[in-house]
């Protein structure tokens, strides 16, 4: 008589004798090794990048040419690692994600003294605090690029601010971005200033829509930005970014709904739409072009709860994304 084992060998070699040869494996998956490789995109920032991470996603979302991922921490910056660290928290992103593309969207927070390796504090504006905030923003740039040689880095400036002193004062913040960006490879700034800014350049808090109807762009803080607002920002990434990443410009652009907005200076006097120039950006992650004489906006101080990045499925997209609103200003 024979044993189970005996049996259940037995059973085995008959099985793998009537089946054909070449029976694909349960479970693996077709791989068509002729298909483009799927583009890696990462974007961090503080709660500014929150809102415009969820419509980026939705854009990306059913897209098997791109694979998207968000991380964004309210109150965040480059002045304050101790609150949060944005090079240990990069670092993670990129180890996991390993992008092709890196967008960040920093500064709002970074209006403040800056502490220097030298252990003294460089005033905010001052050309030490200047050099400071070159090295920071350059080191998230080794960062990003520490998985991938090739990946192009994008610095995205803050939005208009509708204070107009904290506006100018801000302005600082972008323009050492943009400088910092040129200096460095396979890097461009995005200015974004004019997105949410009327044909005159003033700051719009409201938009009309093509109906007529009026939407918020802003919120009530003059700071944060709306759904409509986020919209308008990813589609200025998307201009920028698509092409040189050989994505589908039109395709994602068409996957952002109701972006066919004026914004206004104040509701009632709508005015031509904003002009919609992008900056320049890296023809290939190994060549990029910068746009370095631009005279960009202001960041802002941001609200003060935390914005853990989790991972969303969606079909052929692997999304971290951050899921707490953006919320009140923390001056």
């Amino acid at each position: 008589m024979r044993s189970p084992s005996q049996v259940l060998l037995l059973a085995v070699l008959i099985v793998s004798l009537i089946l054909p040869p070449g029976l694909p494996v349960a479970g693996a998956a077709k791989v068509d090794p002729g298909a483009p490789k799927a583009k890696r995109i990462l974007l961090v920032g503080d709660s500014l990048s929150i809102g415009l991470g969820q419509q980026m996603e939705t854009a990306f979302a059913g897209k098997p040419s791109v694979r998207f991922a968000h991380l964004g921490k309210v109150s965040s910056g480059l002045a304050n690692p101790a609150f949060f660290d944005w090079e240990a928290n990069l670092d993670a992103q990129v180890k996991a994600h390993h992008p092709d593309v890196v967008m960040i969207m920093l500064g709002a927070n970074d209006d403040k003294p800056l502490p220097t390796p030298s252990g003294r504090s460089a005033p905010y504006k001052s050309a030490s605090w200047d050099v400071e905030y070159a090295r920071r923003i350059a080191r998230l740039h080794a960062i990003a690029k520490s998985e991938n040689p090739a990946a192009a880095v994008y610095l995205i400036g803050v939005p208009i601010m509708g204070d107009a002193a904290f506006d100018a004062g801000m302005g600082h913040v972008n323009g050492v971005l943009a400088k910092t960006a040129a200096s460095l490879p396979d890097c461009a700034y995005i200015n974004v200033r004019d997105v949410l800014a009327d044909a005159s350049g003033a700051y719009a808090p409201v938009a009309r829509t093509a109906s007529g109807a009026t939407v918020k762009l802003r919120a009530d803080d003059g700071v944060h930005i709306s759904a409509a607002g986020s919209r308008l920002l990813a589609a200025r990434l998307i201009e920028t970014v698509a092409e040189p990443s050989g994505l589908p410009r039109g395709e994602l652009l068409a996957a952002i709904e109701n972006r066919d907005l004026t914004p206004m200076a104040r509701p009632g006097r709508p005015t031509a739409p904003a002009v919609t120039a992008v900056a320049s950006a890296p023809a290939s992650a190994s060549a990029p072009t910068v746009a370095a004489a631009e005279k960009p906006a202001a960041p802002v101080a941001v609200a003060a709860a935390a914005v853990a990045a989790k991972p969303v499925a969606a079909p052929a997209v692997q999304v971290a994304q951050a899921t707490a609103a953006p919320k009140a200003v923390a001056p």
